[in-house]
């Protein structure tokens, strides 16, 4: 099965650590942060008159920066369409722009890291640091600074949505430990989780196990996976999202006889002992965040109780999407990137809108 030809997502980057735990960013993968830039967004200098929000995306376990790519296309596509001869104006936000950042979280995608013995450890703080280092860092290059801070609202899809909330919290207390002006050069204007409730996600934990016993290790062919993924695999059923996404999922080995065979970059096992610190206390975080908040699911059901007393107090705004699966942003990077738009021209573009809290 070919893979169609596709950009990335507007921005890209990858966090790491080194041997010693602490926060690390590849260089190379700053510098495809920058040059994957949209032309229109190569710099912060790009956007003067303009009002920008970045989103800065965040997968789940075990995907990649790169399941949020469809969104992208969306994005861009909507874009030209507004500024064509004969674009609609009325499918992006009236008042400003979107530009997505998705960022390869430790342990995933192209990322590089070793918290000593060969481990990759997948702590959720240790993770959000890491994105919030690698956001600072790509933020900086694109010359935002405290006088001009980049627009953020950090969007997390499954164990995306638990690195998420802590990485709000980080840029809700600007940590005390770095240099002010550079702790500013982010200013959070929203969190949305993609498909993540505390409750329905700890009541599937046991499933997950059942699950990789049952994960083939290994593929003949990229056709072979996608089968799988899209069959038996709980994957999206967009063809064309799973042939940008699940590539990026996997790695090139070559058996002893030569021949290839496809592997998992991420090994789900070795994350087991985290899932309760991704999901315990999820609900109580995301409602602790101060700025707009936006919940997007697949089902009402999903729903616990704090959050469902939460959202008839109305402290978020909620988006169904009933006939997309787990992967949302693939199986309908339409309909999420339209809820996102809406999201950030009531409560990031529009001043005057009642923010929920």
């Amino acid at each position: 099965m070919g893979m169609p030809p596709v950009g990335p997502p507007l921005s890209l980057a990858s966090a790491g650590a080194d041997a010693s735990g602490a926060s690390a960013r590849s260089a190379s993968a700053l510098r495809r942060a920058i040059t994957n830039t949209s032309s229109a967004s190569s710099s912060a200098s790009s956007f003067a008159g303009e009002d920008v929000v970045y989103l800065v995306c965040l997968h789940g376990c075990p995907y990649t920066s790169m399941t949020w790519a469809p969104c992208a296309e969306v994005v861009r596509a909507r874009r030209r369409m507004a500024h064509g001869d004969a674009g609609d104006s009325t499918r992006t936000p009236a008042s400003g722009r979107m530009e997505i950042v998705a960022i390869d979280l430790r342990g995933h995608g192209a990322t590089t890291c070793d918290d000593g013995d060969g481990a990759v450890t997948f702590d959720p703080d240790v993770m959000a640091r890491d994105a919030y280092e690698t956001s600072l860092e790509v933020f900086a290059r694109l010359g935002h600074s405290r006088e001009n801070p980049a627009n953020v609202v950090v969007v997390g899809h499954s164990m995306g949505g638990a690195i998420a909330v802590r990485l709000a919290g980080l840029l809700e207390t600007a940590p005390y430990d770095r240099d002010e002006d550079e702790a500013r050069v982010m200013s959070l204007r929203g969190l949305a989780l993609v498909d993540i409730v505390e409750g329905s996600a700890t009541r599937a934990l046991p499933l997950m196990r059942a699950f990789i016993e049952a994960r083939p290790t290994s593929f003949d062919s990229l056709k072979h996976a996608m089968i799988w993924s899209m069959s038996k695999g709980g994957g999206t059923t967009n063809a064309h999202s799973a042939a940008i996404s699940l590539p990026s999922q996997l790695r090139v080995e070559r058996d002893d006889d030569g021949r290839e065979r496809f592997v998992w970059r991420t090994n789900l096992r070795a994350t087991e002992p985290y899932w309760m610190s991704w999901y315990e206390g999820l609900s109580q975080r995301f409602l602790a965040v101060r700025a707009p908040k936006l919940l997007l699911l697949a089902g009402s059901d999903r729903l616990d109780t704090a959050l469902t007393i939460a959202q008839m107090q109305g402290k978020f705004q909620m988006t169904l999407l009933p006939k997309a699966g787990h992967a949302i942003q693939e199986d309908d990077p339409e309909a999420v990137t339209t809820a996102l738009e809406n999201f950030c021209s009531r409560f990031v573009f529009s001043r005057s809108s009642s923010t929920p809290r």
